[in-house]
């Protein structure tokens, strides 16, 4: 082992801007929320199924490239009447609806996704104010 070199799976993983615990409804209103963990770094959002997973589950990537994002609270649909402590990202061509485990991870989750959606030129940050938190 050469100096000043950690040995592999003891290197730091915390190159990212935020990450943690969410659930995420799947494209159709009738999926139910499934428990993923997400990793945000600068404008990509991966989801895992689990924190150590080599791969992600999906990702997405906020792009002014890929045309307009914004983040709003609640759900935007009205089929899910689930509503505490959701948000949506939309992005060109699907929203992904999510939901924080407690209240300050939701807090920091629209802060952080703000920020990254913020720092398009093309985004807007929606905020409905729809429910108490």
């Amino acid at each position: 082992l050469l100096s000043g070199t950690v040995p592999l799976g003891q290197q730091p993983t915390h190159d990212f801007t935020y990450s943690g615990w969410m659930l995420k409804r799947g494209c159709q209103a009738t999926d139910g929320w499934r428990k993923r963990f997400f990793v945000l770094h600068k404008q990509e959002l991966r989801y895992y199924q689990q924190p150590m997973d080599a791969e992600p589950l999906g990702q997405i990537t906020i792009s002014s490239s890929s045309g307009k994002f914004h983040v709003e609270t609640g759900l935007s649909t009205p089929v899910i009447k689930d509503t505490h402590l959701t948000f949506t990202l939309a992005c060109p061509g699907r929203h992904y609806w999510l939901k924080a485990l407690d209240k300050s991870s939701y807090q920091r989750w629209m802060t952080v996704l703000g920020e990254a959606v913020g720092n398009l030129g093309s985004a807007t940050i929606v905020d409905k104010h729809c429910y108490n938190i």
